[in-house]
């Protein structure tokens, strides 16, 4: 049974467990402004050499800071998780950063990236932001999901976030208040 609850400080190193191994078939680049696709052949094993090094310290000090972290637990293990920062990227976006978002591979098609998106959705709009910011990593699995999610490509991306990843695809998500 899948729980679903706020990471501690101390779970962080807990994400590192999240196998998000997958095999990339094609991948989204944008060329004047419209997404295009192209065949790409790669095989991700798990995290990049130095990722978790790299980026516990960010994680931690977004969560020290007022960052959003929650995580989908298989008992006591950790099988997805999502980060929101925990102030806004453009201020007259008034948009949050979704900073994370990885399924355990054994655990996708199981709707815990959309149940995590939803939750972090509600928890932006608590936050009064008016959408999330999303750098997606460009590949097909990864922009579709965020597309079918209701995302769309950013015609303008955030400076700082695009010189970061420029690779990746620049989306927003607008929350509709009722």
């Amino acid at each position: 049974m899948i729980d679903y609850h706020a990471l501690q400080r101390s779970d962080i190193q807990k994400i590192w467990s999240i196998d998000r191994s997958e095999k990339i078939e094609a991948e989204y680049f944008v060329q004047k402004g419209e997404l295009n696709l192209r065949s790409v052949d790669i095989d991700v094993c798990g995290w990049p050499v130095g990722e978790p090094e790299k980026n516990a310290p960010i994680l931690e000090m977004l969560y020290d800071c007022g960052g959003w972290l929650y995580g989908a637990f298989d008992r006591q293990i950790l099988v997805a998780v999502i980060v929101l920062a925990g102030t806004v990227v453009s201020p007259a976006r008034k948009l949050l950063e979704l900073k994370f978002l990885y399924v355990d591979q054994n655990y996708r098609k199981q709707l815990l990236g959309q149940s995590l998106f939803n939750l972090a959705v509600r928890e932006a709009a608590k936050r009064d932001a008016k959408g999330l910011y999303v750098s997606a990593t460009p590949t097909k699995r990864t922009v579709d999901f965020y597309l079918r999610m209701g995302c769309a490509t950013l015609r303008k991306p955030d400076t700082i976030l695009y010189e970061l990843e420029p690779e990746d695809i620049h989306l927003q998500y607008c929350i509709v208040k009722e």
